[in-house]
């Protein structure tokens, strides 16, 4: 279900796997390379879950909310729950949801986002690992 909120004046949205109805408990399912805990948890801040999940909380309202990732491995389907609440209240995940906020507030005031990449068509190389 996706819910709608503001913050610090900017219009969010949130998509939810699975809430409780007080928003107490709440579930994101990941799919993953690998399901073990110390490399999970690198995962987690390598793809900003952390943040996605502070902003996820935050929508529902609930301070002492607990925030769970159920990660699913994805060539052998093995499920493993983590909680994962004490990563969205460091001070590294706040800075990085402010930074994320300010960015977003940047892109929402341009009249033209910037281009990334190059507009000219690129000739991809295979990798060598493909060549095979």
């Amino acid at each position: 279900q996706t819910y709608q909120f503001t913050v610090q004046g900017l219009e969010c949205k949130a998509r939810l796997d699975l809430v409780d109805s007080l928003g107490f408990f709440i579930i994101d399912v990941k799919t993953t390379k690998s399901a073990d805990p110390t490399e999970f948890a690198k995962t987690i801040l390598n793809m900003n879950y952390d943040i996605q999940l502070a902003h996820t909380a935050l929508e529902t309202g609930q301070p002492d909310n607990k925030v769970f990732i159920l990660a699913v491995k994805t060539d052998t389907c093995e499920v493993a729950l983590y909680e994962v609440t004490k990563f969205i209240k460091t001070n590294y995940c706040a800075r990085k949801y402010a930074k994320a906020l300010q960015t977003a507030k940047e892109v929402l005031e341009m009249q033209v986002c910037p281009p990334k990449y190059t507009q000219a068509i690129v000739e991809l190389e295979v990798p060598a690992w493909a060549k095979e």
